[in-house]
């Protein structure tokens, strides 16, 4: 079963992906970190499943980016508002 995932926080998903190419982190290095399978965190990436809070701060912090502008820059891009997402999305394969 697949939970709903809104606009932003498949957005934060997006963006947090987009930190791990370019960090050089691997699905299964975060998720480890995490706590979750490899498997269960690329359906997060993907917009499949949420990320919670949590996940979210553990992420960010071991990327070395402020979740508090991640979420913030997630939800103006859900809004359709952050006119640089585009060279942060660059970074990510769709």
């Amino acid at each position: 079963m697949n939970a709903q995932v809104s606009p932003e926080a498949n957005a934060i998903a997006r963006l947090i992906k987009a930190q791990m190419v370019i960090k050089g982190v691997t699905q299964t290095k975060l998720a480890s970190i995490l706590g979750i399978s490899q498997s269960h965190l690329s359906r997060q990436l993907r917009g499949q499943a949420p990320l919670d809070l949590d996940q979210i701060f553990v992420a960010c912090h071991h990327l070395g980016i402020d979740p508090q502008e991640v979420l913030v820059r997630g939800i103006r891009m859900a809004q359709g508002s952050d006119e640089d997402h585009f060279s942060i999305m660059d970074a990510v394969s769709e």
